[in-house]
């Protein structure tokens, strides 16, 4: 769990400001929220995805090939 996660849930946005009176007003997401490490992870899988499909057509079976296990590397994260 990140930082951002910890301070989230204790409701600190701001440590530096936490027990002085400093009062900080939540906004209501509107949005279902989507971990932006997942997003990043998720557009590194389908980029990957890509390449592999333009280097297998260009005959760069060896590229192809490491490309895949970097996607594959990168879609373990995504559980």
């Amino acid at each position: 769990m990140g930082v951002g996660r910890q301070l989230r849930k204790k409701r600190v946005l701001f440590p530096q400001f936490a027990g002085k009176g400093v009062q900080f007003h939540r906004r209501r997401r509107e949005n279902s929220p989507v971990d932006l490490a997942r997003l990043a992870w998720l557009l590194t899988v389908i980029a990957c995805l890509i390449a592999v499909l333009i280097l297998g057509l260009q005959g760069y079976y060896g590229y192809a090939g490491v490309t895949l296990a970097v996607a594959i590397s990168a879609a373990i994260n995504l559980r």
